[in-house]
């Protein structure tokens, strides 16, 4: 179809080029949380996920490091006192999954 409009291909290339990511952000959260494990919570995440983040993890892969680790026993519990929020650029895939390269840590 783009082939055929000239004027549309340039305008859609122009969009494609100059828009902004949307991005897709996960928030796994974290409650029953003693003051010390809310207090350590981010450097907990840290440990968990700094060195291969990077590379890229799908959200099993990131479940699976929760899942061995202290903080398995505090997922879906109440009241939530912290956020692991995994970003995964502009959707990025890795085959049917989605792949998340950078996390955040909020207090609630």
């Amino acid at each position: 179809m783009l082939s055929c409009e000239k004027k549309l291909a340039a305008a859609f290339d122009k969009y494609r080029t100059t828009r902004k990511t949307i991005d897709l952000v996960a928030n796994l959260g974290f409650g029953e949380l003693s003051e010390k494990e809310a207090e350590e919570f981010p450097s907990t995440c840290t440990k968990l996920l700094a060195e291969r983040i990077g590379a890229g993890l799908t959200m099993d892969d990131a479940l699976s490091l929760i899942r061995e680790s202290a903080l398995d026993s505090h997922r879906h519990k109440f009241p939530q006192q912290a956020t692991l929020q995994l970003i995964s650029a502009n959707h990025e895939l890795r085959g049917t999954r989605f792949v998340y390269r950078r996390y955040k840590t909020l207090a609630f």
